[in-house]
Parts: structure tokens; C-alpha cells; sequence
């Protein structure tokens, strides 16, 4: 996990990383980019029907720090390359 902490602080954040099979991928992003992210990593021969695709809504911000604060969450989409 791509953990890091906030400059002058002791609040500890974290981007999810990416494994062999699966990207995480901000809901922000657009379909030119979730295709380039996919061809990027496994190849302009991917099709969509090797994919799984789910929203994930993730706990990224302020980790240890507080009480539950629903907006310490992002959403994601976790793309994963389904298994041969």
C-alpha cells in the first residue's frame, strides 16, 4: 500500500497499488483512461471480457487517527484481469 504521511502531521493516508492482476483506478477517471491504464499494463490484446470491474469505496484517509468519517473514504474501480 502506497502509505504515506501528511506533511507536518502524524495523519497516515494511503493510495491502494496496484498487483499482477488488478489496478485501482479513482472513480474520477474517464474511459480513455481506464483503457489506456488497462493496455498500459496488460497489453493492447486485453478485452474487456477478461475484466472484472467493481466500485470499491476505500479507506485512504486518516488512518488510525479519528472515529469512522465516511468522507476519509475514496471510491475506486478495482479492474481485475480474470485468471486463464
Amino acid at each position: 500500500m502506497g502509505e504515506y504521511i501528511r506533511e507536518g502531521t502524524t495523519i497516515r493516508d494511503f493510495t491502494p497499488d496496484d498487483d499482477e492482476n488488478t489496478i485501482y483506478i479513482p472513480v474520477s477517471a474517464t474511459l480513455t483512461e481506464i483503457i489506456d491504464r488497462c493496455t498500459e499494463k496488460w497489453g493492447k490484446d486485453i478485452s474487456f471480457d477478461d475484466l472484472t470491474i467493481e466500485a470499491e469505496y476505500i479507506h485512504t484517509e486518516c488512518l488510525g487517527y479519528d472515529l469512522h468519517d465516511p468522507s476519509d473514504n475514496t471510491n475506486y474501480l478495482s479492474i481485475t484481469r480474470k485468471q486463464s
